[in-house]
């Protein structure tokens, strides 16, 4: 399954931005504000048990978004065709270095 496909059947929504409640013209630090919200929201350690697949699905989906919207090169590429190619949501991050900042 594709990638937009997961978000459609995730979030009902193929739209990166809309994943995120942004618009088009949201700043890095928007991005990342509305990230961590969302995060907090769909974190599975946060969801009832019965939820955790779910959850875990969502948040890991939540992370790809993030990854394409926070890189410059993939978000261009992604406002100018609205579409992702799936190798874009590879992630490669440190994340504990990302939430020490």
């Amino acid at each position: 399954m594709s990638f937009l496909k997961t978000l459609e059947k995730l979030f009902e929504t193929r739209d990166l931005y809309q994943v995120l409640s942004l618009s088009k013209s949201a700043s890095e630090s928007e991005i990342k504000r509305a990230y961590r919200r969302k995060s907090l929201q769909v974190h599975p350690d946060r969801a009832p048990p019965e939820e955790k697949i779910s959850a875990t699905e969502k948040f890991q989906a939540l992370s790809r978004v993030h990854s394409v919207l926070s890189d410059p090169d993939k978000r261009a590429l992604y406002d100018e065709s609205g579409e992702i190619d799936d190798e874009m949501v590879v992630q490669e991050r440190d994340w504990e270095a990302y939430w020490r900042i």
